[in-house]
């Protein structure tokens, strides 16, 4: 795949590629190179399924940017009127039933080929999006939003082949472009949502986005970076926030270091963990402060 180069391609194709590093990958290397051996190149590697959490970001991101192919994709189970059905019969369990059982089977062939999202799920998305639109600039940004894009992308400052998979990008609504990324948490507040970026390395994450929208060419302005994070229980408080270009440069500065070390790493084949001597603990320091 030639560099600086968008491309469509699925989500399963984009994980499965290991020729590239991707934020998620850049993120075990931050930890140790032996981290991100075991989990993308190592033989015996074991694939995880996907968490329950990020199964209900994706259907989340796909109901928010993607409206018009949810239904395309997905198709929610909604048994009530059975259930109620077989339970106004006297039926204590009626998911267990025979007649259930028929009726799942119709069900699922009418909708073959489309991933199922329990109904509880379905109400939780449908609540949050709403929430998200309730926002007084987020449909603005997210009507005509590019989705579903992978850039492929050289890092020149380290010379690693790098691959970004922006939640959306929106062209045209101002002269930069507006990498959108959806995320849900626990606490959508300034301060708490900050917390969990730095945690959880967001502003890594930012810049490497930021870096393979500017390389794809698609715009002559620098991209602007915004994240939509929106809460995961009622009332599904949502807002969004600007991350500011110093936050970007501290991910850039820590992705070049990380970078770097991934070259390495590929140039030698040794793919190291943690620190091979004895180093001082590194206790936190308000609990050294309670002295």
């Amino acid at each position: 795949m030639p560099d600086n180069s968008i491309i469509d391609t699925d989500i399963e194709a984009y994980h499965a590629d290991t020729q590239r590093i991707g934020s998620t990958g850049l993120k075990l290397v931050h930890r140790s190179p032996a981290h991100y051996y075991a989990q993308y190149l190592a033989p015996d590697r074991v694939i995880k399924p996907p968490t329950p959490a990020m199964l209900l970001g994706k259907y989340t991101h796909c109901a928010i940017l993607e409206p018009g192919r949810f239904w395309d994709k997905y198709a929610c189970i909604d048994d009530a009127e059975i259930c109620a059905s077989l339970r106004g019969g006297g039926v204590k369990s009626p998911r267990a039933t025979k007649e259930y059982q028929r009726w799942f089977e119709d069900w699922k062939k009418s909708v073959a080929g489309k991933e199922l999202i329990p109904y509880e799920d379905y109400i939780i998305i449908m609540a949050m999006r709403d929430a998200v639109l309730a926002l007084p600039n987020a449909a603005n940004i997210i009507d005509g939003i590019i989705s579903e894009k992978t850039i492929y992308f050289t890092h020149e400052p380290s010379g690693a082949l790098c691959k970004v998979r922006p939640d959306g990008i929106r062209l045209g609504l101002t002269k930069r472009p507006i990498i959108l990324e959806v995320k849900t948490c626990e606490n959508a507040s300034p301060a708490a949502f900050g917390r969990q970026a730095y945690n959880y390395g967001y502003h890594n994450q930012a810049a490497l986005y930021c870096d393979g929208v500017a390389a794809s060419g698609m715009a002559d302005e620098l991209p602007a970076h915004i994240f939509l994070a929106i809460e995961k229980e009622p009332p599904y408080a949502a807002a969004m926030y600007l991350t500011p270009e110093n936050v970007l440069a501290l991910g850039r500065a820590e992705n070049l270091i990380d970078l770097k070390t991934y070259v390495k790493c590929l140039q030698t084949g040794v793919w190291h963990g943690y620190a091979d001597k004895v180093e001082p603990l590194q206790f936190p320091a308000w609990a050294l402060q309670r002295q």
